[in-house]
């Protein structure tokens, strides 16, 4: 049997979830794993709603049926949801050399211009981190990803029967795989309520110790051990509200240096106060002409050559859930998080950016706070 990693693309909060039923999360494990299996293994089309049933995989079938991972045809039961299997690897592993050749040559033909706008956000950081927040985080995996969606390159929405808007993307559980699906630099955690964020940007190849990610192990019952002392914390604050206490107190210690002691508390354990100084870079409201400045200089470094990576047809022809039917540009988002990810690396590793803090047990990864008023 196969074993999978699911990770959700999600334009929802857990409060929007008004039935247990149709949380796609609650419907990842094994019982997923045993008809993801049996789905991947058998000929598009010839893999029978009847078939999964007579393995014992009922409830599961119709469960991840219901989510949007599988999609049923009459009788025939196919992938509905990218999924990435190890037979996958040499096209993903070879698709995107010459774009991203080019695309760090577009962007190192523009450092200078890079480096002055980044140097022209004043806020005590080096061009190189900022960079690595602007550019490798909130541009490439946030606003130029949303100019290639509304350019229709990729699917970034998918409302379900449920009243849920997310996609589902899933890879195998292969050495192979964990290059594209952990270790890239493509992975953005922001606990935010649209204007002020705790954010934090790096891999995925471990448990990231951060707010978002905290909040998501306790909203699930499942804080490890060894985040005993913040779970402690955390249990004091006020069960109502408690992203809005986080944020205010946040803000106000942003601005005037001080706040609430349990706030105060839980930001230094998660690394943004070190010493009792803000150890991080924060983005205003002021700052965010530099940002759109550099926005528009990314789109003219990468679109055309984003637009003709995604745009290649050996690209989705030989993967498996392609030839299922599952949508070209919900695959394209994942691919582009390939993609991005594989060029954050090549400025990682040419200096053209920061290097992000390796953090054993929870990948790579740097924090920043986004401030840009009140919600």
């Amino acid at each position: 049997m196969r074993s999978f990693n699911f990770f959700l693309y999600d334009n929802y909060d857990t409060t929007d979830v008004k039935n247990p039923a149709d949380d796609p999360r609650a419907a990842f494990g094994k019982a997923a794993d045993l008809v993801l299996t049996k789905v991947t293994e058998t000929l598009p089309g010839e893999c029978s709603y009847e078939m999964l049933c007579r393995d014992g995989s009922t409830q599961a079938a119709d469960t991840l049926i219901h989510i949007g991972l599988l999609r049923r045809e009459n009788n025939a039961v196919f992938l509905d949801s990218p999924v990435l299997l190890r037979e996958d690897v040499p096209c993903l592993q070879n698709c995107f050399s010459d774009h991203l050749r080019h695309m760090e040559e577009a962007l190192w033909q523009r450092r200078d211009d890079f480096y002055r706008l980044a140097g022209e956000l004043n806020n005590g950081f080096p061009p190189e981190r900022n960079l690595y927040h602007v550019l490798c985080g909130a541009i490439l995996d946030g606003s130029f990803f949303a100019y290639i969606s509304d350019h229709e390159l990729v699917s970034t929405s998918r409302l379900h029967a449920s009243g849920l808007d997310y996609l589902i993307i899933a890879y195998e559980q292969a050495s192979a795989l964990d290059l594209f699906s952990q270790k890239l630099l493509c992975s953005y955690n922001r606990y935010s309520d649209g204007a002020r964020a705790f954010q934090s940007f790096g891999d995925a190849n471990g448990d990231r110790v951060d707010f978002f990610r905290f909040a998501r192990q306790k909203e699930a019952g499942k804080v490890p051990a060894a985040l005993s002392d913040i779970e402690r914390l955390w249990d004091t604050l006020p069960k109502e509200n408690t992203k809005n206490r986080l944020l205010n107190e946040m803000q106000q210690f942003v601005e005037t240096g001080c706040c609430e002691e349990t706030c105060f508390r839980l930001m230094s354990l998660f690394g943004y106060i070190h010493n009792g100084r803000l150890a991080v870079p924060v983005y205003r409201a002021a700052q965010m002409p530099v940002m759109d400045a550099l926005e528009r200089l990314t789109e003219e470094c990468l679109y055309t050559e984003v637009q003709s990576a995604l745009s290649t047809p050996r690209l989705t022809s030989s993967l498996l859930c392609n030839r299922h039917g599952v949508s070209a540009k919900e695959i394209a988002n994942e691919l582009y998080h390939v993609l991005f990810g594989q060029l954050n690396e090549r400025l990682v590793s040419s200096g053209f950016v920061a290097k992000p803090q390796e953090f054993a047990g929870e990948g790579r990864y740097l924090q920043s706070i986004q401030l840009t008023g009140n919600s």
